[in-house]
């Protein structure tokens, strides 16, 4: 039979990809099912980014590539800090090298080892502790939302500070005022450890969402990186600050007076720029979501309707040589009887997105009532677009091009 471009679900690991082509054994009965490849290609787009966007990242995994993404998809830029008024190294506690143990820095021994350490030579805030969380490998699990789009995370940590009360009865998970991920010096030499440790970050503020969380990169040794959310100084709205302590004078004992002073405000002086001053998961999304409203009524002031294309800020940036993924073909002006008319060729005000899309899937399924709900397209963001189209093609296409009745 002819071959059809059949929109083909696989479950695989807890996502869907779609198969190739297959043949069809009996003739359509109908035109209206009939398709062009364009068509089905910007479909295949449209369902592989979905679910790209879907699919949970494993912490340990993170790459720069990742990171990027996550602080994109929540429009939140990294910047550098820094600390003018350092105390005296001479005045500050000793924090003597840790020697790790041979074997995995997680073995049992290198745990017990690091938490003793630790707990022998910094001293935390009044009624705060230490805890070994390296077992609890879903304890950062956590779907985070941007502006444009959300993210679904999994993993851990190796310690955490918080109150002893949360400690004493193991409730750490939404209680958590630092983390710290521990590598060696070796491991720490060989590969770039910053990009998990700030998508560890940000899946442990958006789960302490009402607190200023801090995260800390080290070897125990003379690395030690910190991460938290403040005011951007250097422009408006908000920022991860990021101070990085390496192979400098000091490092671990500057590093020990900035964790015993959590949350010290008679050092406010004497802490990183803004470090007195971090910001809640709440309290920065707050922000980013008034900066993103504002653009938008800028935008509809302007005459246009905020929305120029289906695409996301990641998706309009030229990927680098040999990378580019499948994006969905441009359609002619006004769209097509056979294209979806995925981009709107630069009028963002005509409008014929949504109208277009919903046009070319409705063909499957003629009932008005059953077809209705692709109205909603027009009325609903990117992310809801996705969702209705994803869902309509699993209840109506893929039916079709398994060969079963509709």
């Amino acid at each position: 039979g002819d071959a059809v471009y059949g929109f083909d679900a696989l479950e695989n690991g807890g996502e869907y990809t779609l198969g190739p082509p297959r043949q069809q054994q009996k003739s359509s009965s109908s035109p209206q099912h009939q398709l062009s490849a364009e068509t089905w290609a910007g479909i295949a787009a449209m369902a592989h980014d979905y679910t790209k966007r879907k699919r949970t990242l494993v912490l340990s995994d993170a790459t720069c590539s990742t990171k990027d993404e996550l602080l994109e998809m929540l429009d939140l830029p990294e910047i550098g800090t820094c600390w003018p008024n350092k105390p005296a190294i001479s005045s500050l506690g000793k924090f003597p090298r840790f020697e790790w143990l041979t074997g995995d820095e997680n073995s049992p021994e290198n745990r017990a080892a690091y938490m003793a350490h630790l707990k022998s030579h910094l001293r935390l805030p009044v009624n705060h502790s230490f805890m070994d969380v390296q077992p609890k490998r879903k304890l950062l699990n956590a779907e985070i939302k941007g502006t444009e789009g959300k993210r679904r995370m999994s993993g851990t940590t190796n310690v955490v500070i918080s109150e002893k009360q949360h400690v004493t009865n193991d409730a750490v998970r939404h209680s958590v005022e630092a983390l710290l991920e521990l590598k060696t010096p070796k491991d720490m030499q060989q590969k770039d450890f910053n990009p998990q440790t700030i998508c560890k970050h940000l899946a442990a503020s958006y789960l302490n969402r009402h607190h200023g969380l801090v995260s800390v990169l080290t070897d125990l040794n003379r690395s030690w990186i910190f991460y938290w959310f403040a005011e951007n100084e250097r422009g408006s709205g908000v920022a991860l600050h990021k101070l990085k302590l390496e192979e400098v004078e000091g490092a671990a004992e500057m590093a020990k007076y900035i964790l015993e002073s959590l949350n010290d405000e008679s050092r406010r002086e004497t802490l990183p720029t803004t470090f007195a001053d971090r910001l809640s998961f709440d309290a920065i999304m707050d922000r980013i979501t008034q900066d993103h409203n504002n653009k938008r009524a800028r935008r509809h002031a302007g005459g246009g309707s905020g929305r120029s294309s289906y695409q996301t800020p990641q998706d309009t940036k030229k990927p680098a040589a040999g990378t580019e993924e499948h994006q969905p073909p441009p359609s002619g002006s006004g769209g097509s009887s056979s294209g979806m008319g995925f981009q709107n060729n630069g009028n963002a005000s005509d409008g014929n997105y949504a109208t277009n899309v919903a046009n070319a899937l409705r063909r499957f399924v003629p009932d008005s009532d059953v077809a209705n709900e692709l109205d909603l397209l027009d009325m609903v963001d990117e992310t809801e677009q996705y969702e209705i189209i994803w869902n309509f093609a699993a209840k109506h296409i893929v039916p079709y091009t398994t060969g079963q009745t509709m």
